[in-house]
């Protein structure tokens, strides 16, 4: 989603006295590397299957005699006792199924009589440090913007191409997997850029400016034509947004702070108004807004504006992000809680949840309707399918995440940081490993 924002989250040492000594002899006990681990799958209404099993050296695992798991006390027969060893990947495993994470104190009986005490927390999510580690790998290879403050950017259609506007006001485009040489900087604008849009003709960049005046660029050689389109006001703006298909315009003014003004693209003309607005949310084909009100009321409008009253929704909680689903036939709200509410954009009712083992901050649909994406409060990225529900961790330091969005074909997925760094990287596997080897073998030649 492209938000309009206002700005616009021991070794242990064991003392052995052997019988007639008077002195303590230090006895190291074999140093073992003995912990705990868990797998979770997601399977569906907010429930997980789940199996907790202990890690450990071969010779570490022979001398455990039993397992004792001490789960929450809402588990019927709490206390757990494994002894059976089972599969060597998942030694003294114990499956459950639950709705939410919570701690298990587990204790290790060994075959001499010995115990170890571990505390581990159960994890609900599909673990993919794999792919974790390999967007990693491609962030430290790829020329992200990171050295850069952004203050809009967006892709072509064919994800190609970046256009980002700078908080210096300049502007430039990138490819989408950088080259040397293959920036290009948009001529420099007497007032600064603020919004950028690629147009239809992926050729053609669309730029508002803060004097409330546009201009068309050539995305290929940084080119400005010649003829202004419509300025909007000889007001100064503080913030903009295009909406997903660039049709429309959103804008803020210092006067009126607490709205929003919608604009038709490249016209100028006005269509609508917002007031006492926190944010608002496009629908991909444009025909539709949702404000965000300063009370948490939701208001889903029809553009043109027309004499039906706008649907209104009521989101408990506060709202920190929303967006609307693929086909634009319903709204999700992120409200830092586990769950990512769907509401219908026809009568205002909430249709469904989609529930995550931490809270959500951040969601944004896939244009393809084939996933969605949802960033924790904790950092982490949940990709999550809908045709199957399942979720794979994606990345794990997405901090002060201000927006999260797909490009237009939802092969990538671009992270905008409250600090206006951006980064962005392929969402699907297949496309990450090949990237990667692109990377490398530029590296080599």
């Amino acid at each position: 989603m492209r938000r309009l924002a206002k700005e616009l989250t021991f070794v242990r040492w064991r003392w052995l006295l052997p019988l007639g000594l008077s002195i303590c002899i230090p006895l190291l006990l074999g140093q073992s590397d003995i912990s705990a681990d868990n797998v979770a799958r997601d399977i569906g209404s907010g429930r997980w299957d789940w199996t907790v099993f202990i890690k450990g050296s071969p010779s570490d695992l022979s001398r455990i005699r039993c397992v004792s798991y001490h789960l929450d006390p809402t588990f019927p027969s709490p206390d757990r006792l494994v002894c059976d060893s089972g599969q060597s990947d998942r030694p003294f495993a114990l499956n459950a199924q639950a709705w939410k994470e919570f701690d298990i104190p587990i204790d290790i009986i060994f075959v001499d009589g010995r115990q170890q005490h571990l505390s581990y927390r159960l994890r609900l999510q599909t673990n993919s440090s794999t792919e974790v580690e390999l967007r990693r790998e491609f962030l430290q290879k790829h020329l992200v913007t990171s050295s850069h403050r952004v203050n809009d950017f967006c892709f072509d259609a064919r994800s190609s191409h970046v256009a980002i506007a700078l908080v210096d006001g300049s502007a430039k485009v990138l490819e989408t997997i950088p080259a040397v040489g293959s920036e290009v900087m948009l001529e420099r604008t007497l007032s600064p850029i603020i919004a950028i849009h690629f147009q239809q003709d992926q050729n053609v960049l669309a730029a508002f400016l803060k004097d409330g005046t546009s201009r068309r660029f050539d995305a290929a050689t940084g080119k400005v034509a010649k003829q202004p389109l419509a300025r909007l006001s000889t007001t100064n703006f503080t913030s903009a947004g295009f909406s997903l298909a660039g049709n429309l315009l959103g804008t803020r003014v210092p006067s009126v702070p607490d709205s929003v003004d919608i604009w038709a693209f490249p016209s100028a003309k006005h269509l609508y108004t917002v007031n006492g607005a926190k944010g608002v949310v496009w629908s991909k084909d444009d025909r539709k807004i949702a404000s965000v009100g300063n009370d948490g009321t939701v208001r889903v409008i029809e553009l043109p504006p027309s004499s039906q009253k706008p649907v209104q929704i009521r989101v408990r909680g506060q709202i920190l992000d929303g967006c609307f689903t693929a086909d634009d036939q319903g709204i999700a709200f992120a409200t830092g809680t586990t769950n990512v509410s769907v509401f219908s954009v026809k009568d205002g009712h909430n249709i469904s949840h989609i529930d995550f083992a931490t809270k959500i901050d951040r969601v944004s649909f896939n244009p393809d309707g084939s996933s969605v994406i949802a960033i924790s409060s904790n950092g982490t990225a949940y990709l999550r399918v809908l045709n199957d529900g399942q979720t794979t961790e994606i990345a794990n330091d997405v901090k002060n995440v201000h927006s999260v969005s797909f490009s237009r074909d939802g092969r990538w997925l671009a992270i905008l940081t409250d600090d206006r760094d951006l980064k962005w990287y392929p969402i699907r596997i297949s496309d990450l490993q090949a990237l990667l080897a692109l990377l490398k073998n530029r590296a080599h030649n």
